[in-house]
């Protein structure tokens, strides 16, 4: 292989700062020059005032570029176009903070291209990435002010070419409006993807957004939308972010906006971010919202945040903090890995939430309410979410205040006055533990344990209990009543206990 080495002075070019050189060395890089071309010109500045872009790199093969300087472009200071191997070391970039579409270096259709060891500080965005990229790395880069790295916007025009494989390591931003961002327009003229990402060892200083992917980019306030498209393999791994602002600190990365107010709105984006691998967040706007009986099926694929943006955080598969709306009759099925905080539903004509066929839900600060003579409006009920078993189940520190039946189990229960008793039940209830439990009780029974001759009770405890019979007729002598059960009582069990 030959190696050449061509000096632009040799090329009539002059370097004091003030000379237009953009021809020289036009004249002097053509595209043999350019196959292994080292650029390694120490403190030289290249400008090109008349020009759009400061450099422009199309269809280069085998580069090497280094120690290049570029100031005030009035558009991309460095764009790599239609190449491939090309190396791009010390290379030092500025502009004001204020010139927009100042890209420092945008590299588009490319494969193996590297940027290390530089400085870009300008006002847009520090390395900006198009479609057709493949086998990009970003190493030692220091972004000061600007937009930080950003791939995209992906989906802007017909035939578009996949974005594969990005690297992104040991960069500093500092001061940008944005860290590291994936945008991709709301109508999207191509099917392209963007894929095998990883952004590591990275330090943000003051960045406003620091990590984004934003699938409804808008450059106007009339985008049309599109059918959705959810990401998908979204991994957040040792990420230690202090906020630093003077307003309300936020509690979400990314999240699917929701702004029809309709039943059919949640519906819709639940489905769409039941369909995210990674973590999806549905954020429900301040308001009151009437819904009628409403499904969230499942199984979703990832977590989901389900969200109100005047509150706190929610759903971890799916978490509902609204605390001022009111949200009627929510039916999660085939549910999985869910945290359900902050819901309120009222005046229910049925079960106000039912939960069927599910797993790994968790409720919190939930508020439910009806009218107590509303029949079948159970508050929250379970079903089908799991074997024809009973057991493990753990109920400890409960203040009761006069409350008719304090503790049951109940192997015969019959909704109506006739029920045929034909066999006896087949659950098998074991592992029941009753713990620290007081308070005031109204039936002359406070334990009342009824279980199967076919399969009995076992395992039950009853452990510290202090009820007080506070009803208006003569506590019974004996306030506990156990059939079939095992187990036993431990501390100061009052009343006394069957077992």
């Amino acid at each position: 292989m030959t190696i050449g080495v061509y000096n632009v002075k040799d090329y009539e070019a002059v370097g004091d700062g003030q000379t237009d050189n953009t021809k020289v060395v036009e004249d002097s890089m053509d595209k043999e020059h350019l196959h292994g071309l080292i650029t390694n010109t120490v403190n030289a500045r290249l400008q090109t005032p008349t020009h759009g872009m400061n450099l422009v790199f199309s269809f280069v093969l085998n580069a090497i570029i280094k120690s290049i300087s570029s100031i005030d472009s009035k558009f991309f200071h460095i764009h790599i176009f239609e190449s491939r191997n090309i190396t791009f070391g010390s290379i030092k970039i500025s502009a004001p903070g204020y010139n927009p579409n100042t890209d420092g270096i945008h590299i588009g259709n490319s494969t193996n291209i590297q940027v290390s060891n530089s400085v870009i500080g300008i006002g847009d965005d520090c390395i900006s990435i198009g479609p057709g990229c493949t086998n990009l790395t970003i190493f030692r880069v220091l972004c000061d002010l600007g937009h930080g790295i950003s791939i995209g916007s992906l989906g802007k025009n017909v035939g578009e070419k996949d974005v594969i494989r990005l690297y992104v390591s040991k960069c500093n931003l500092t001061g940008t409006t944005n860290g590291l961002r994936i945008k991709t327009l709301q109508s999207s003229l191509s099917t392209l993807k963007a894929s095998h990402f990883l952004f590591e060892q990275i330090i943000m200083n003051n960045v406003y957004n620091p990590i984004i992917i934003d699938q409804d980019y808008c450059q106007s306030a009339n985008c049309p939308k599109s059918e959705a498209s959810p990401c998908e393999g979204v991994e957040l791994s040792d990420i230690s972010l202090n906020y630093s602002d003077n307003g309300k600190q936020a509690k979400m990365l990314l999240f699917v906006f929701m702004s029809i107010v309709a039943p059919m709105a949640f519906v819709a984006a639940w489905s769409v971010a039941c369909a995210v691998q990674g973590k999806a967040t549905i954020v429900i706007p301040e308001g009151a919202y009437l819904l009628g009986p409403t499904i969230f099926k499942g199984p979703c694929n990832g977590i989901m945040v389900v969200e109100d943006l005047m509150d706190k955080e929610l759903l971890h598969g799916l978490i509902t903090n609204a605390k001022r709306h009111r949200i009627a009759n929510p039916y999660p099925c085939f549910v999985m890995n869910a945290a359900i905080k902050s819901i309120s539903s009222i005046d229910s004509m049925f079960f106000h939430i039912h939960i069927f066929g599910s797993r790994n839900i968790t409720f919190d600060s939930i508020k439910i309410s009806a009218p107590g003579d509303s029949p079948n409006t159970d508050g929250i009920h379970i079903a089908n979410s799991a074997n024809i078993q009973a057991s493990h189940f753990r109920f400890e520190q409960i203040i009761m205040n006069n409350v008719y039946n304090p503790i049951i189990i109940d192997q015969n229960y019959c909704p109506s006055a006739n029920c045929p008793k034909k066999n006896p039940s087949l659950v098998k209830i074991t592992d029941i533990k009753y713990r620290n439990i007081m308070g005031t009780f109204l039936s002359p029974v406070a334990y009342n344990l009824v279980c199967s001759e076919a399969a009995p009770c076992e395992g039950v405890e009853l452990s510290d209990i202090n009820l007080k019979y506070n009803g208006n007729g003569k506590q019974a002598n004996n306030a506990s009543i156990c059939v079939h059960v095992y187990g036993s009582s431990n501390g100061n069990v009052k009343p006394d206990p069957c077992i």
